[in-house]
C-alpha cells in the first residue's frame, strides 16, 4: 500500500531529492529526479544517464515522460512501457545506467521531461 501525504507539495528538480508525497510499499523513503530532453527523437532513441548508483529495476516506483510543444505547453504525458496515442508511438524504459525514450515517429519538434521516483 502506498501512503500519500497530501498536505505537502513537491517541486521536480534535475538533481536527486527526497520524494515527500509518499512512502514506498514497505515504508521506505522514496527519491525523485527530473531529466530534461531538449529534443525528442525522429524515429529513433534518445537516452539520458539516470545516475542511480544502486540501480535495481525493482526499486523503480514510477517512471513517466511528458512531451512539450515548442511553446512550452504540455501536450502528452505517458507511463513507462509501450504507448500509442494518436500519432505518437513510443517506448520508455531503463537499464542499469540509462533511461531510454524510443519513438517510431518524428517527435523532433518536441522537448520532453522524464520523472523518475525510486527507492535505494
Amino acid at each position: 500500500m502506498i501512503k500519500i501525504n497530501v498536505a505537502q507539495s513537491f517541486q521536480w528538480k534535475n538533481s536527486e531529492q527526497r520524494y515527500t508525497l509518499e512512502l514506498g510499499a514497505s515504508g521506505e523513503t522514496l527519491y525523485a529526479r527530473e531529466y530534461s530532453i531538449a529534443q525528442l527523437p525522429n524515429n529513433g532513441t534518445v537516452s539520458v544517464a539516470h545516475g542511480i548508483s544502486s540501480y535495481s529495476a525493482s526499486k523503480i516506483k514510477r517512471l513517466q515522460a511528458r512531451m512539450y510543444e515548442t511553446s512550452g505547453a504540455e501536450c502528452q504525458s505517458y507511463p513507462p512501457g509501450a504507448w500509442s496515442s494518436g500519432s505518437y508511438d513510443c517506448l520508455l524504459k531503463t537499464d542499469a545506467t540509462n533511461i531510454y525514450l524510443t519513438s517510431t515517429r518524428n517527435l523532433s519538434t518536441y522537448s520532453g521531461k522524464i520523472e523518475l521516483i525510486y527507492s535505494k
